[in-house]
């Protein structure tokens, strides 16, 4: 039970600044066009915004399918290494996904 207690415990600190950071990125995209119209349909924006978080920290959980595969590793040092690698390498994904898709034609 140990190794899953120090997966959750890594993960899911880590879970708080990947979910900042993509609301950081949506905001600062679509923000000040949000707040500029007079005549928001709120609903469609929660739901918009609620959909790409839903989908965000579900491509999230597939850190735990990596983590599996770290537990593999022979010694300690390359799992600590690895994991910090695969939530580098995840961050730069989800920023370049979020970006593409927020500032993609017809979506700004």
């Amino acid at each position: 039970m140990k190794p899953l207690t120090h997966a959750i415990r890594f993960w899911e600190i880590r879970r708080i600044l990947y979910n900042s950071w993509l609301a950081f990125l949506t905001f600062a995209a679509w923000g000040p066009e949000i707040l500029a119209e007079k005549n928001q349909n709120w609903l469609e924006v929660t739901i918009v915004i609620g959909s790409f978080a839903f989908a965000a920290n579900a491509l999230y959980c597939t850190a735990y399918i990596a983590e599996g595969l770290l537990n593999l590793a022979p010694t300690k040092t390359i799992h600590s290494h690895g994991r910090t690698i695969v939530f580098l390498c995840g961050m730069t994904i989800a920023t370049a996904l979020a970006l593409w898709i927020l500032l993609g034609r017809g979506m700004a």
